[in-house]
């Protein structure tokens, strides 16, 4: 039995300095409106399905998305892609509103010449999708919410925070160190107005607008989206699921992508190309 890749057990950030692994992945750089945004993607040339694209949460980038990319990428398109400001994007001047991160998400699309896919998200980039799907519903096939935030039930940033911490215990190390590594990239200024922006924007004002099939995903033992905000989300969808996956956290992507990825496959399989 070959020796496993130890590279493979360290925090993914440290691909970007160099540590080598087995990968299906590739970097890539779109300019858009004068900046480089990158991307982590890989294509598959006889795939029958649309893109799957993916989009990360708050202050870290498609750093955790790696795992489930990788489960993806084995026979379909897929493009886990850096927000401006975030990962390894370049990043505009302002701090951009959820809104406005949409607006670039649907540019990204145009300029790599996606004119419909797979929507992936997790926590805060739930929110960035759902402007998406509302703003330019042609592009959107299907979106995956995984641990959608934030709970209209309790939007006090207060319980955010305790939720978090909670949250906190129940997440790998690897995914924390990753999680710091981004934090110290896109900076105290983009990350405290990135927060900032988030708790301005209200999930519950988009989800009855989608159209697209949806697939709301919940990690069980996951205190920032309790199984009632979960429910309640899903309800407010035109065409939404719900899928609970036990004794999972809240980037359950990240955790268990095996599970993550057939439900999205699954989803894909069922719902018509356009």
């Amino acid at each position: 039995m070959p020796a496993p890749n130890l590279a493979l057990l360290l925090p993914e950030f440290l691909r970007d300095f160099g540590i080598r692994t087995p990968t299906r992945l590739e970097s890539r750089w779109t300019s858009l409106n004068g900046l480089q945004l990158h991307s982590r993607g890989a294509e598959a040339a006889s795939c029958k399905r649309l893109p799957c694209v993916l989009i990360h949460g708050l202050v870290i980038s498609s750093l955790y998305f790696i795992p489930l990319a990788e489960l993806l990428a084995d026979g379909n398109e897929v493009h886990a892609l850096d927000l401006p400001g975030f990962g390894r994007s370049h990043a505009p001047a302002e701090v951009l509103s959820i809104p406005q991160l949409a607006d670039w998400v649907i540019g990204w699309l145009s300029e790599k010449g996606i004119k419909q896919c797979h929507l992936v998200a997790n926590s805060m980039g739930c929110e960035v999708v759902a402007h998406v799907a509302v703003k330019a519903p042609e592009r959107v096939a299907t979106m995956t919410l995984i641990g959608p935030t934030l709970d209209p039930q309790a939007f006090a940033i207060t319980t955010q925070i305790l939720r978090l911490v909670q949250d906190a215990v129940h997440e790998p190390a690897r995914l924390w160190l990753n999680w710091i590594m981004d934090f110290f990239r896109a900076g105290i200024r983009r990350s405290f107005g990135t927060t900032r922006e988030m708790f301005r924007d209200h999930i519950e004002n988009q989800l009855p607008q989608i159209a697209a099939r949806t697939l709301v995903i919940r990690g069980s033992t996951d205190p920032t989206v309790p199984a009632s905000s979960a429910r309640l989300m899903t309800r407010l969808l035109r065409h939404g699921e719900l899928l609970e996956i036990e004794g999972e956290p809240h980037c359950v992507h990240y955790t268990d992508p095996v599970t993550v990825c057939r439900a999205i496959l699954d989803q894909a399989d069922s719902s018509p190309q356009k």
